[in-house]
């Protein structure tokens, strides 16, 4: 198609987003939420490290973004949605699928929607904008579907017409 990639919009996407530089990544496999920093003991000394499952996951999230985006930056004030879509469960009945699917059940067991953001805005972080700082809009959902993954949308808050 001429060289122009179309891609999916989150399904709570702003129209008023449109004309502003974003990018949309989507990280396949079951949400992630941020673990807490472990501490060991080294002789005398103690270490502060973060465990290797984040480590990992976090790693995942900038494959993924450097797959579509590498050396892209974004600048100014930025808006963040992080929408994590879970597996429906196999143990259910294909009428509580359906339901499940539709929209109408709400995923409220862990991991919590704040870790999860987390862990996807520390590893990009120095990459796809400069400093979490800049962060000043974030929205953070959690869903069920077919399957799992998580959905980032980065927005840069001014117009390009403004540059």
């Amino acid at each position: 198609m001429n060289g122009i990639k179309k891609i999916k919009l989150p399904v709570s996407f702003d129209e008023s987003l449109i004309g502003r530089k974003s990018v949309y990544i989507e990280v396949p496999g079951e949400p992630f939420a941020k673990q807490r920093p472990r501490a060991a003991r080294k002789g005398r000394f103690i270490t502060i490290y973060t465990p290797r499952e984040t480590k990992l996951y976090e790693q995942k999230v900038l494959t993924q973004y450097n797959r579509y985006y590498r050396g892209i930056k974004l600048q100014g004030d930025l808006s963040v949605e992080v929408e994590g879509v879970f597996p429906v469960p196999k143990s259910i009945s294909n009428k509580k699928r359906e339901e499940i699917l539709s929209g109408n059940v709400p995923h409220i067991k862990k991991p919590d929607c704040d870790n999860m953001a987390k862990v996807c805005l520390d590893a990009l972080n120095g990459v796809a904008y400069d400093d979490d700082a800049q962060i000043n809009r974030l929205i953070i959902s959690k869903k069920y579907g077919e399957d799992a993954k998580v959905r980032i949308t980065i927005t840069e808050n001014k117009l390009l017409s403004e540059e």
